[in-house]
């Protein structure tokens, strides 16, 4: 479930699988320990995995929505990880990918 929503695959994650991670942040288990594990691992992927970056981001905007207090809380605590992709930038055959400006 969380390799699919932050894979390097062309489409994004469907709507229906961010909902079920965000659920899951809310149970007295080690689920939102591992969920959390897994987003910041996904921020830490090379520039060329572009993709899996931009949905770990995406992925943190949805907790920060629906997740569990301390999904949120814990987001807040390790922002400065979210903030170095509003500069953004990634080449991928000549072409500009995962810029962070909106043009």
């Amino acid at each position: 479930m969380l390799t699919e929503a932050t894979s390097n695959d062309n489409w994004g994650a469907p709507l229906t699988l961010l909902h079920q991670i965000s659920e899951r942040t809310f149970n007295q288990s080690n689920d939102r320990v591992v969920i959390m594990r897994h987003l910041w691992e996904g921020l830490r992927a090379p520039a060329k995995e572009w993709k899996r970056i931009y949905k770990a981001v995406g992925l943190a905007e949805h907790l920060l929505k629906f997740g569990a207090p301390q999904c949120v809380q814990e987001i807040r605590d390790e922002a400065f990880k979210l903030r170095q992709f509003a500069e953004f930038s990634c080449m991928e055959d000549s072409v500009e990918r995962g810029s962070g400006s909106k043009a």
